[in-house]
């Protein structure tokens, strides 16, 4: 069953997981690894736009 996050969400996971902050190079390149637009780059969106630009992807679990 598809696991439905949000970038952001997805961004914070990782960064809690790894420790590590992301910067814009490495948003980019989640982008584009999900193929969304470099438009959705989170500090670019509001709030709202931020919770309907969602990805998904199978759980590997």
């Amino acid at each position: 069953m598809p696991l439905e996050i949000t970038v952001l969400e997805y961004m914070r996971m990782y960064s809690i997981l790894y420790g590590c902050r992301w910067n814009e190079k490495e948003a980019v390149e989640v982008l584009n690894l999900f193929s969304l637009p470099l438009k959705a780059l989170i500090k670019h969106l509001s709030q709202g736009q931020r919770r309907r630009t969602s990805i998904s992807f199978s759980s590997s679990c």
